[in-house]
């Protein structure tokens, strides 16, 4: 498994947070004890359901598949693309639909598609013109 340090950064204390764009399943187990655990003592009686049907808030690591090779549909050969699904997740929790979003290193454009696909408007920047010509392309189609 690959891992990448990502930052998310707000100055407003009312920034959008939309917690259940950012819920992730529940283990089968979970779910069938209805989200109780068994205390330490072991007494079953003592434990508190809690519903799991919206699923859980992930702690300090969202898990996704990465980019696999070069079979990866998504893929365009830029050295530091994120996965597309990933990028959507974190734009819906943070952000409402018909809100801007700012992509200050547009790299692959990864950013702009997933506004295009959740409703989001998009400002990015890429000084490299080979990425930037990629990005028109991309998003004209």
């Amino acid at each position: 498994m690959s891992m990448q340090a990502m930052i998310y950064a707000y100055f407003n204390p009312a920034s959008t947070w939309n917690e259940d764009e950012a819920r992730i399943p529940y283990q089968p187990a979970t779910k069938k004890l209805h989200g109780r655990l068994r205390p330490s003592a072991g007494r079953m009686k003592d434990a508190k359901p809690y519903d799991t049907s919206k699923g859980a808030l992930p702690r300090d690591v969202i898990i996704h598949p990465a980019l696999l090779g070069h079979l990866a549909r998504e893929r365009v050969g830029h050295p530091d693309q994120k996965p597309l699904g990933l990028i959507e997740k974190i734009i819906c929790t943070s952000s409402n639909p018909g809100d801007l979003v700012l992509d200050a290193f547009a790299g692959s454009g990864t950013t702009g598609i997933a506004c295009v696909n959740t409703g989001r408007d998009y400002v990015m920047f890429e000084v490299d013109p080979v990425w930037f010509d990629l990005i028109c392309r991309e998003l004209s189609s």
